[in-house]
């Protein structure tokens, strides 16, 4: 039997159409999908050229992505003002400028005496004197003031004062004492007569 070319031919294409069958259009898959993309590709450069177009050419703005926490704070740093109350860097500026002109203290320097307070000087003690003479009836004084005829009463202070305790007599030589009264006593004077200092040997 002898076959023409026509039906080999016819027998090829339906081989070969058995083996690839054509794409089901309800599936939406074929295999020869990778030859569309180039397509796809196209118009996703479309539309990204489209985004990126002016809103006056009738393109949609290109929207910027979203800053984050730390690009926010370096955009308020740099927009703050040093001389707004609300910003540290502008306090601490001005709170140097009010101490720079701050007048520092010298270190108090602590010597041995440091602390050391001297003793209270004691209360004066009163002291009694009575002033006795011989013969009695002299004049008594004291620093100058006349007390009275001896027998005398003089009372005063034992603060550490010396005192001039005198006594006078007609007819007989001035008695003389000075002294600090530290404790009461007796100051009795003897009084010499004038006409027997004035005799000779």
């Amino acid at each position: 039997m002898v076959r023409s070319p026509v039906w080999l031919l016819a027998a090829a294409v339906a081989i070969a159409a058995c083996r690839n069958p054509p794409p089901d259009a309800s599936s939406g898959s074929s295999p020869h999908a990778p030859a569309a993309q180039p397509s796809a590709t196209a118009g996703a450069r479309e539309h990204a050229a489209g985004n990126r177009a002016s809103p006056a050419a009738g393109g949609s703005a290109q929207h910027a992505p979203p800053a984050g926490p730390k690009a926010a704070s370096t955009a308020r740093d740099e927009s703050a003002d040093p001389d707004d109350p609300g910003d540290p860097g502008g306090a601490s500026e001005r709170s140097g400028a009010r101490t720079d002109g701050a007048q520092t203290r010298a270190p108090v320097t602590r010597g041995p005496l440091f602390g050391y307070r001297p003793p209270r000087p004691r209360a004066a003690r009163p002291v009694e004197i009575i002033l006795r003479s011989t013969p009695p009836g002299a004049i008594a004084a004291v620093d100058g003031r006349v007390v009275g005829p001896t027998p005398a009463y003089w009372r005063g202070d034992a603060d550490g004062t010396p005192h001039e305790f005198t006594f006078v007599l007609d007819g007989y030589a001035l008695a003389r004492y000075r002294f600090v009264p530290r404790v009461s006593g007796v100051v009795h004077a003897t009084l010499e007569p004038v006409a027997d200092a004035d005799a000779g040997p």
